[in-house]
C-alpha cells in the first residue's frame, strides 16, 4: 500500500512539473524572451566567440581555402550552369554574394555570420523550450555549441559544408518550434529551409522523410500541412534535377550518376577480400568491367595498403580503374565526358557495386562500412589538410584577383607539423565518449527523468535524425571531418536535454 502511495505521489509530481513547464512556456513569447537581459548575454558570448574565431582564422589564412570542387562551384556560378556532380544551390549562394560584391573575403564574412545566427537561433530555441537547471549547465552547453573549430575552418572554404550546416541547425530549431508550439510561421520557414537544403547537398534527400513520423505524432492540421509540403518540395526538386539532366546530357533521369561512382569507389575496399569471378555475372557489361578491374588489382591493392583511411581516390584519380574504364568507354563509343560519366554511374557502375554489396554484405560491412564508421568517431581530416594548395583559375577570374598572387597563409596552423588534425581526432573521440557516458547515465536514471509527450517527440526526433543521417552518410561516401559539422547541433541538443533532465529541479 505504501509503494502504491509513493508511485501516486511521483505521478502527481511529474504531472505538476509538466504543467508548470507548460505555464512557463506560455507566460512569454519567443520575441520577448529574446529581449531579456540573459539572452543578450548569450548573444554577446556567441558573437564574441565567432568574431574572435574570424579574426584568428582570417589573420592566419587571409584568403578562403579552395580545391577542385571549389572551382566547380565557382565555374557553375560564373556560367550559370548545372553541374552533374552537385546541386546548384551553393553556386547560387555565390552568385547572390557576387551581385553585391566581387570581394572574395565576403565568403568568409557572410558564412561565419550565418553560422553565428544559426547557432544563436538553435541555442535560444532550446533554452526557451527547455529552461536550464542551472547557469553552470547552460553556459557550459553554450560554449560547447560554439566551440566548433572545424565549423569555423569550413566557414573560410569555398565549399557548401558550412552553408549546409547552417540549414541543418535551422531545420532542427524549426522542428522543435513546430512540435512544441504548433507554429505556422515555423512550419512555413521549415519547408523553405528544407527546400533550400535540397539544393545545396544531395545528402538532404533523406531529410523530408526522417522527421515525418514525428510530425504525425502531433494532433491538428499543421502536421498534415508540414508532411504534404515536405513531400511536395521534394518532388519539385526531383523534377528540377530531371529537367537539368535532360538539358545537360540529354537524359531525362534524376540520377546524375554520381551516386553510382561513389558506390563503385566504396566497394573497391571489399574486392581484395572476396573471390569474385567474371563468370559469376550474367550481365556481359558487368563481366567486362570486372575483368578490367581485375587486370588492375595490383594498383588497387597498393592504394588500399598505402592509406589507412577510407577515401574517394578511386572515383577521381585518372590513373585508377574507374576513370580508366571511363576513358576506354568514351573512345569506344565516341561519346563526351559528361554523358559517359552519367551513363556509367547510373548504369554499370551502380549495378556492379550493388551486386557486390548484396552478394557479399558481411565483407562490405567489414572492409568498408565499419572502417568508415570509425572515421565518424575518429575522423579523417580530408580536404582540410590540403586547403591551401593552388587554386583553380576560374576563382581568380570570378573574383578579379591577380593571378600572380599565391594567396598563401601567414601562419599555416593546419599543416601536419602543428598537430591540428591529431588534436581534432582526439577531441572528437573524447566528445563521443562523453555523449555515450551521458546516454548511459540517462538510461540508468530513466525512471527519474521527467519528459512530457512533446519533449519525447523532440528528443527522439533529434535522435532519429542523427541516426539516419550518420547511417546514410557512412554508407554513401567516405567520411571526412567536414561532413560531421552539421551534426554538432544534435550533439549539443542531446547532451543539454539529457543533462538538464538529469539534474532539473522545479522551484515551487
Amino acid at each position: 500500500m505504501k509503494n502504491v502511495k509513493v508511485k501516486n505521489v511521483k505521478t502527481i509530481n511529474n504531472t505538476k512539473n509538466e504543467e508548470i513547464n507548460n505555464v512557463k512556456e506560455k507566460e512569454i513569447s519567443f520575441y520577448h524572451f529574446l529581449l531579456q537581459k540573459a539572452q543578450w548575454l548569450d548573444f554577446a558570448i556567441l558573437f564574441a566567440c565567432c568574431f574572435l574565431a574570424y579574426i584568428i582564422i582570417s589573420y592566419c589564412y587571409p584568403y578562403p581555402f579552395s580545391f577542385a570542387d571549389s572551382g566547380g562551384y565557382v565555374d557553375a556560378a560564373d556560367r550559370n550552369i548545372f553541374y552533374i556532380y552537385r546541386p546548384f544551390g551553393y553556386s547560387y549562394f555565390l552568385q547572390i554574394l557576387h551581385s553585391f560584391t566581387a570581394n572574395i573575403h565576403s565568403i568568409f564574412i557572410v558564412q561565419v555570420f550565418l553560422f553565428f545566427l544559426a547557432s544563436y537561433f538553435l541555442a535560444l530555441t532550446v533554452k526557451y523550450f527547455f529552461p536550464p537547471a542551472s547557469k553552470w549547465l547552460w553556459y557550459s552547453s553554450l560554449l560547447f555549441l560554439i566551440f566548433a573549430p572545424t565549423s569555423f575552418i569550413m566557414a573560410n572554404w569555398i565549399l557548401s559544408d558550412l552553408l549546409f550546416a547552417v540549414q541543418v541547425y535551422c531545420i532542427l530549431s524549426l522542428f522543435i518550434f513546430i512540435i512544441k508550439r504548433k507554429s505556422w510561421i515555423a512550419a512555413v520557414l521549415y519547408v523553405f529551409v528544407l527546400f533550400t537544403a535540397l539544393h545545396v547537398r544531395y545528402s538532404a534527400l533523406v531529410f523530408p522523410f526522417i522527421l515525418i513520423p514525428f510530425f504525425l505524432m502531433k494532433k491538428g492540421i499543421i502536421r498534415w500541412a508540414v508532411v504534404v509540403a515536405s513531400i511536395f518540395v521534394f518532388f519539385i526538386f526531383y523534377s528540377q534535377i530531371k529537367a537539368s539532366m535532360k538539358e545537360i546530357v540529354r537524359k531525362e533521369q534524376f540520377s546524375t550518376g554520381f551516386d553510382g561512382w561513389v558506390y563503385a569507389n566504396n566497394i573497391f575496399y571489399t574486392l581484395p577480400h572476396i573471390d569474385l569471378k567474371a563468370n559469376d555475372f550474367r550481365n556481359p557489361k558487368l563481366k567486362d568491367l570486372h575483368n578490367f578491374i581485375m587486370h588492375n588489382m595490383d594498383t588497387v591493392n597498393q592504394i588500399i595498403n598505402d592509406n589507412n583511411e577510407i577515401g574517394a581516390s578511386f572515383m577521381w584519380d585518372n590513373k585508377l580503374p574507374l576513370k580508366q574504364y571511363l576513358f576506354k568507354t568514351m573512345q569506344e563509343q565516341q561519346t563526351g565526358y559528361l554523358p559517359t560519366f552519367v551513363k556509367l554511374g547510373s548504369g554499370v557502375y551502380k549495378d556492379y557495386a550493388i551486386y557486390i554489396m548484396t552478394h557479399y554484405p558481411f565483407s562490405f560491412l567489414r572492409y568498408y562500412y565499419f572502417p568508415n564508421l570509425k572515421q565518424t568517431f575518429y575522423p579523417y581530416p580530408g580536404c582540410i589538410a590540403g586547403g591551401n594548395s593552388e587554386r583553380p583559375k576560374v576563382i581568380y577570374e570570378y573574383y578579379n584577383l591577380d593571378e600572380s598572387d599565391t594567396m598563401q597563409a601567414s601562419h599555416d596552423f593546419l599543416s601536419l607539423k602543428y598537430g591540428y588534425h591529431s588534436a581534432m581526432k582526439v577531441l572528437h573521440l573524447i566528445l563521443w565518449i562523453a555523449i555515450a557516458g551521458i546516454g548511459i547515465a540517462a538510461i540508468v536514471k530513466r525512471k527519474k527523468l521527467i519528459f512530457s509527450r512533446d519533449d519525447k517527440i523532440v528528443f527522439w526526433g533529434l535522435f532519429g535524425f542523427a541516426v539516419v543521417y550518420y547511417a546514410s552518410s557512412i554508407f554513401a561516401a567516405p567520411m571526412e571531418i567536414r561532413y560531421g559539422i552539421s551534426m554538432h547541433a544534435i550533439q549539443f541538443a542531446f547532451c543539454y536535454l539529457l543533462l538538464n533532465k538529469l539534474i532539473y529541479r522545479i522551484n515551487f
